[in-house]
């Protein structure tokens, strides 16, 4: 991943020995004190942070580099100046929260980046500080910072508006990355009208290059799992190992005869070389068994069927697991009993885990709040909002968080979720590709020995999420069943979140932007 940082003036690194008297020395030397990596938008940085009294520290001169903006110096006052954008930070010798180690200027990282508006988050597993420069954006002045919370709209997310359509009649939760990423796969094999649709609806501007960006992101993944897996010694039950593994498929039915067709040699190179998919023919009698098995593995036996019959010719799949633990765990014996107030009114006690006060990302004006829950080991994270106003795109106010210390207390929670996507879809713009009276996806299969194409008849969807103390487990597959078709067919002010109410919650790749996970937690079950 590229860092976007800019680098500018740097702060001399070595103090003249007559300033050193103007503010106390840290009693040790450098090579003594204990350290911690430093990693920029999920890139290692080869400058190392020292740890001191909880905090990390790091040289004055290396300010620019990590956090980015400008520096400059002025040494009649002998101060730094860090600007970045409309923020500045200031550090002047002689400040308590100035080191002076081997001569060197060390500053607060926590303090310099809660200023500039960056977020920062330590990873106690692999003792690494993650910096996120994607949080210090220029202010958004199109998002409210107070009453009337911006609705999803037409330029909202896939993610936001796909939510927007769900009936909220109970608890849920969907994969708008699944959802995604089975539907790109269909469009590789429409013909270019509908192939437009389709990459309308989900935001993709170049069906080739979001191809390429989805085989990265897999392999991205896949080469992180090995990691952790090779790293397994470092994790212990208070931080589960991180895992995603995303799995795509494509499924022929040859029916009751032994061959009746087949996909296309330039359908099938895309999804073996693009999503890492397999490719796998099947009959009447075998299909159901065969695809159930796949999804059960796919999702560590979270989600053990999607279909329940075989009257399809073609059917594509995809399969979403995640496993990670917080970077804040909860402790188990802080969990107590609580009400939770559900969207009827009715009030009902559950276990709620709670935290003493911690560094969030955090927003929060008179008709929202929202906190982001961090992973361990990975720039993923949990959001959880609350409000009474429907389909907020939440969204638009994660630029808008800053780092607070907050007080948290929320339910455990487990939810197993199954809907049929088609209608929501259809709500969403999806006239042409449900539409039987025209070909819609020729290109996905083999015409050599006679016409041939296929209709979506339903988007199935099934999930699957648990999120307690340590962490979340949660799980998504998605299929796309297709039928044959003719043409015709001061102090530090501490924030109190207390989920005790309705609250939506999505799992974020703060990477990319990319939504995992979105759903809403409204009734005890």
């Amino acid at each position: 991943m590229k860092r976007n940082i800019k680098k500018n003036i740097f702060i001399p690194l070595i103090l003249m020995s007559s300033l050193s008297c103007s503010y106390t020395s840290y009693a040790g030397e450098l090579s003594s004190l204990p350290t911690a990596g430093i990693a920029v938008d999920g890139s290692l940085s080869n400058i190392t942070a020292i740890i001191s009294d909880d905090l990390s520290y790091i040289p004055l001169r290396s300010v620019s580099d990590i956090l980015g903006g400008t520096t400059s110096w002025d040494s009649t006052s002998k101060t730094a100046k860090i600007t970045l954008q409309e923020k500045t930070a200031e550090y002047t010798l002689g400040d308590p929260d100035i080191k002076l180690i081997d001569d060197h200027i060390y500053i607060p990282l926590r303090n310099a980046a809660d200023t500039l508006g960056i977020d920062i988050n330590f990873d106690p597993v692999s003792k690494t500080v993650l910096i996120s420069s994607v949080t210090a954006k220029k202010k958004d002045d199109s998002v409210p910072e107070n009453g009337s919370p911006e609705k999803v709209s037409s330029s909202s997310s896939f993610a936001a508006r796909l939510n927007a359509q769900i009936e909220k009649t109970g608890n849920y939760t969907i994969s708008p990355l699944s959802v995604k990423y089975a539907l790109a796969m269909a469009a590789n094999g429409a013909d270019k009208e509908t192939a437009d649709e389709i990459t309308k609806l989900l935001d993709i501007q170049d069906l080739d290059k979001f191809n390429d960006e989805v085989s990265e992101y897999i392999s991205k993944y896949k080469e992180k799992s090995h990691e952790t897996a090779d790293n397994e010694s470092s994790y212990s039950a208070d931080y589960p190992k991180f895992t995603l593994n995303i799995a795509n498929s494509v499924w022929y039915n040859s029916g009751d005869a032994d061959s009746a067709g087949r996909f296309s040699d330039k359908f099938l190179k895309t999804v073996t070389d693009k999503y890492d998919g397999t490719a796998e023919t099947v009959n009447n009698s075998n299909a159901v068994e065969k695809i159930n098995s796949w999804c059960d593995e796919k999702t560590a036996h979270k989600i053990p069927s999607i279909i329940s019959n075989s009257d399809f010719l073609a059917c594509l799949t995809n399969a979403v697991y995640f496993k990670a633990g917080w970077q804040n765990t909860f402790n188990i014996s802080a969990t107590k009993k609580d009400t939770f107030t559900d969207r009827n009114g009715n009030k009902k006690e559950t276990d709620f885990m709670n935290n003493s006060a911690e560094h969030y990302k955090y927003y929060e004006d008179s008709d929202l709040k929202i906190i982001s829950l961090p992973y361990a080991g990975s720039d993923m994270s949990m959001y959880i909002a609350l409000t009474d106003i429907e389909n907020v795109d939440f969204e638009k106010y994660i630029d808008k968080m800053t780092t607070k210390k907050v007080e948290v207390s929320m339910p455990k929670f487990k939810t197993e979720y199954s809907v049929t996507l088609t209608d929501e879809l259809k709500n969403l713009g999806f006239s042409k590709t449900f539409d039987t009276s025209s070909p819609h996806f020729t290109a996905m299969f083999d015409q050599t020995d006679g016409f041939l194409n296929a209709d979506i008849s339903q988007v199935l969807h099934k999930t699957y999420i648990d999120v307690n103390e340590k962490g979340t487990e949660a799980a998504a597959v998605t299929a796309i069943m297709m039928l044959t078709s003719a043409l015709e067919q001061e102090p530090e002010k501490i924030y109190y979140f207390k989920a005790d109410k309705p609250f939506t919650y999505f799992i974020r790749d703060n990477s990319t932007g990319d939504i995992l996970f979105i759903g809403e937690y409204a009734y005890i079950e």
